[in-house]
């Protein structure tokens, strides 16, 4: 579950279940983890990198090339 705060704000808090019990939910971030819009840029980055380079290659996993990338980012 996620909502924006203070305009850049991302409250995130996640519940998991188990897959035998999927209704009985358990609340698992007490502390309501939140990222600000711009650390969302980075994660962003990051995620689409270690999927791409890593996750889309199960069979020969690159990480080395995710290790050479690279946020380049104009101020």
């Amino acid at each position: 579950m996620d909502w924006w705060v203070e305009e850049n704000e991302l409250h995130h808090h996640v519940y998991i279940s188990l897959t035998d019990k999927p209704k009985m939910l358990k609340y698992s971030t007490p502390g309501g983890l939140t990222a600000c819009v711009w650390d969302l840029r980075i994660l962003s980055f990051e995620s689409k990198a270690w999927v791409e380079t890593v996750l889309k290659k199960s069979d020969s996993p690159d990480i080395e090339a995710y290790l050479q990338l690279r946020l380049e980012v104009k101020a």
